[in-house]
Parts: C-alpha cells; structure tokens; sequence
C-alpha cells in the first residue's frame, strides 16, 4: 500500500473517531450541562483575579492553580469545536490526497508521501 493510500486510511479513521464524538455528544443533555459548569469555573476565575495578593507567595501558589483551572476548563468548553475543526482539517487533506493522484508526476503531496 502506497504511503498516501496509508495516509488517506489513517485520515478517514480520525475523522470517523472524530465524527463519532461530535455526534455522540452534541446533543447530549449531560455533557452540555457539564460544559455550563466549565464555564461557571472560567468566569468564576476570571472574577477572583482582582483578590490575588502576588506579593504573598501562598496566594501566589492559588493564583497558579487558579490559572491552571481556567486554562483547563477553558480547553473543555471549546472540545466539540476542536473535534470538528480536526474533523474538517483531516477531510480537506484526505481530499487533497484523493485529488493528487491525477497529476501524479507533479504534485507536491505525492512527492512529500512517496520519499
């Protein structure tokens, strides 16, 4: 099997994986209403800022961990759109690929998996 053809094959699998998960929780009622207490977590960070005495390093050490909270249910809030942006990305570059083998002899995507 050809490196694209093995390429292309590994694509369709992310985005079928991909698809599977979007769809899978889209329109679940539990996982949006754990998206709205990720996003209660955010604001609620965003709003203890301002309370932080940097000086004071045990306050210091909240404030890192208060940092990393947000940073991590900032990532959860926005994970069906990550899905589907890969999804989409996968999609175009499988269509690339699928698209290269006509002009076989000058295409750069062919050149890039045949080396």
């Amino acid at each position: 099997m050809s490196k694209i053809k093995e390429r292309i094959r590994q694509l369709q699998g992310d985005v079928e994986r991909s698809r599977t998960i979007v769809v899978g929780l889209a329109d679940n009622e539990s996982f949006k209403l754990l998206l709205d207490d990720f996003r209660k977590t955010v604001e609620q960070a965003d709003a203890s800022w301002h309370l932080m005495n940097l000086d004071d390093k045990q306050q210091l050490g909240t404030f890192n961990q208060l940092r990393a909270m947000k940073l991590a249910a900032s990532q959860l809030t926005s994970v069906l759109e990550n899905y589907q942006y890969n999804m989409q990305r996968a999609e175009a570059e499988i269509t690339e690929l699928e698209n290269s083998d006509d002009d076989e002899e000058t295409s750069t995507v062919n050149s890039y998996y045949e080396e």
